[in-house]
């Protein structure tokens, strides 16, 4: 009973900052704010205010995202929120971000593929912005590693384990480009020690098939990190940026598939 009650208390929170999130709602509030000619209530800022009811329910939802209703609503209303409102995320408290953007990893791997490509769609929209405008400076220099943890979640659960979320390859495609942005060292990095971590695991039997292979997965891996298709897809205006960006996500399925066949042979 007392988790029920908890689950419906939740669900109605979330509604609630859903409502406050819609367009209208915040157009309504800034209009009456102008009219008013700054009264009571001026300087109320809409999204600092869902961002805290947020901060509020975090701690409390992950003992029920098992519920797909709540699940889905949740991750709706978090997926939009860093996606709208990119710019709020430097000024967060630290831990909450970090919170905040693991939630959003989490939901990646979710069961319902709307959910997992809304999640997928914030963090690049997020880290697109920060790329940008250099708008998440302050928060990452106190939480630096969240971008890395981005990074080897989609290693983890969308190149090495591809089935898991095989139905929204093409979005994790688009969300790697931006993260390389950020830091192409660290995901060299990481992408080499994986290499070299598959590579150890083969016997002598089979071996020169398997340097073949390798030799292939490089080339592949070269081809994915080109500066110029990842400086172009996020640059590049009207069909400059929509073909440097499709390239980029052809590369990553090639590599993908490179990845596997590797596994597969080793």
């Amino acid at each position: 009973a007392e988790e029920e009650q908890q689950y419906e208390d939740i669900m109605q929170a979330i509604k609630l900052l859903s409502h406050l999130g819609t367009k209208d709602f915040i157009d309504c509030v800034d209009s009456r704010e102008t009219g008013a000619g700054g009264g009571h209530g001026a300087g109320i800022d809409v999204t600092d205010v869902i961002f805290y009811g947020i901060s509020h329910i975090l701690p409390l939802v992950s003992g029920l995202l098992e519920y797909p209703k709540l699940s889905n609503q949740f991750f709706d209303l978090v997926g939009y929120i860093v996606e709208t409102y990119p710019e709020k995320l430097n000024g967060l408290p630290p831990d909450f971000f970090e919170g905040l953007i693991g939630s959003l990893l989490w939901g990646i791997s979710n069961v319902d593929a709307v959910v997992g490509k809304n999640c997928l769609k914030a963090i690049e929209e997020m880290t697109k912005d920060h790329v940008r405008n250099n708008s998440m400076t302050d928060i990452l220099a106190k939480k630096p590693g969240v971008l890395k943890a981005c990074v080897d979640k989609l290693l983890a659960e969308v190149v090495m384990v591809p089935t898991v979320v095989f139905d929204r390859i093409d979005n994790a495609g688009g969300t790697l480009m931006v993260l390389i942005a950020v830091d192409l060292a660290y995901f060299t990095g990481r992408v080499r020690e994986m290499i070299a971590g598959m590579a150890n695991g083969v016997g002598a039997e089979g071996s020169e098939h398997v340097g073949e292979q390798q030799r292939q997965l490089m080339t592949a891996f070269e081809q994915l990190v080109c500066l110029e298709t990842i400086q172009a897809g996020l640059t590049g205006k009207g069909l400059t940026g929509r073909n440097a960006r499709s390239v980029f996500k052809k590369n990553f399925e090639s590599f993908v598939k490179h990845v596997h066949s590797f596994l597969t042979c080793a």
